[in-house]
């Protein structure tokens, strides 16, 4: 971690500056912050400095939707329509709770808000009530029929906070705290004022690599920028939760231990749909299987402005849980560095057989679309579930062909 800390922008596209911790069977076996907290200020991060967590905050959300559920006033199959009547019909009457939290809603992401003739940026920037974020998120189209595709998607999670606070009478920061953070003693997690998070959390950096001559006189070759707020109103349920490490240590353990939820419905919440992807969680996330074909885990990343963070729950007892101010920053490839060294084990067991992309001749010498077709067949195998090329594959790709006529 020092590593990272010290230059890991070759390795993780960023310094590493935040807070890691690592456990085995409910016992902690490592845990360190790095970097700093306030850059202007020079105050650096702690064990105890409270991060925004970004979509990790989905993982708390899912959990309030399945205690609702465990309590009988919510149903996995109910229609939005069922509990936001002031949404229009020929939306709300399309998509259900599960949809919503599996992301096969056929809601875009973030993208989406585009299409309502809005940027992104302003959308950042705004101030929502709940029912104004819900109607706002009813007016983006459709990316698919409900329940036929996987597409992840922030604005679902969105529906399902303006859901909770009509179906409760309690507002989502409340609601978190009754159901949640006070039954857990999770004295540093909530969701709070943009002044709080302004005041009481690490600020967020996106870092600036210079590729220049000055960078053999900068200690990271590169710069710290800090990055542009984000109101935390239209953060709200799917990305807005702040938490420290001890906190989200302390959750991830009340999971494992079923202490907020029973062991049927926890269950529910971690089983796989399409893509792998539960409510709130990922099962065998592809990044760390295609590093080492022998782990099994559950876990969920997050990604704000300037954060980014990680909770990692793997089958043999371990768990990973990074939360870092500077982004964009690999943190799939930094637990997967610190599962191998929590073993004692060396990084031999990758999945073999990607073909080489760099060029024409390379890639088919490989085996080219056959080679890469058996790649993602047994990537998919170990993962439990179907994994494509990411998009910027097929474009690489893509090109390969094209500039070869």
């Amino acid at each position: 971690m020092q590593n990272y800390a010290d230059n890991g922008r070759k390795d993780i596209e960023s310094p590493f500056t935040g807070a890691v911790l690592v456990a085995k069977n409910g016992t902690m076996l490592f845990n360190n912050a790095y970097g700093l907290k306030n850059r202007k200020n020079n105050i650096p991060n702690s064990i105890d400095t409270k991060f925004p967590i970004g979509s990790v905050t989905k993982q708390f959300t899912a959990m309030l939707v399945m205690q609702m559920v465990e309590e009988g006033s919510l149903g996995l199959k109910d229609l939005i329509s069922t509990h936001l009547d002031y949404l229009p019909k020929a939306f709300a009457d399309r998509i259900n709770i599960h949809q919503l939290l599996s992301h096969t809603s056929g809601l875009p992401h973030y993208e989406g808000i585009i299409n309502t003739r809005m940027s992104k940026d302003t959308f950042a920037k705004d101030t929502y009530t709940p029912r104004e974020l819900a109607i706002l998120v009813s007016n983006v189209k459709l990316i698919h029929e409900p329940g036929t595709e996987f597409y992840y998607s922030s604005l679902g999670y969105m529906l399902l906070g303006a859901i909770l606070e009509e179906v409760s009478g309690k507002t989502f920061s409340e609601l978190l705290k009754v159901k949640i953070t006070k039954p857990l003693g999770l004295e540093h997690t909530g969701f709070a004022s943009n002044e709080f998070i302004k005041k009481e959390t690490a600020k967020g950096y996106i870092f600036k690599e210079d590729e220049t001559f000055k960078m053999i006189f900068m200690k990271y070759g590169g710069d710290f920028h800090e990055a542009p707020p984000r109101d935390q109103s239209n953060t709200f349920s799917t990305g807005g939760i702040h938490s420290t490490v001890g906190d989200l240590f302390i959750w991830s353990e009340a999971i494992r231990n079923h202490r907020l939820l029973s062991p049927e419905l926890t269950k529910k919440m971690l089983s796989p749909n399409k893509r792998g992807h539960g409510y709130g969680w990922v099962r065998n996330w592809s990044d760390i299987l295609e590093r080492n074909t022998k782990v099994r885990l559950y876990s969920h990343t997050g990604s704000t402005f300037g954060h980014a963070s990680i909770v990692a729950l793997f089958d043999d007892g371990t768990t990973i849980i990074l939360t870092c101010n500077v982004n964009r920053i690999k943190v799939q490839k930094i637990v997967h560095q610190l599962y191998l060294s929590a073993h004692g084990l060396e990084d031999v067991y990758g999945l073999n057989g990607y073909p080489d992309r760099n060029s024409l001749s390379g890639f088919e010498k490989h085996g080219g679309m056959q080679a890469l077709n058996s790649y993602f067949e047994r990537l998919s195998y170990l993962c439990g579930y179907e994994v494509k090329p990411s998009e910027g594959s097929i474009v690489q790709i893509t090109s390969l062909y094209y500039k070869n006529d």
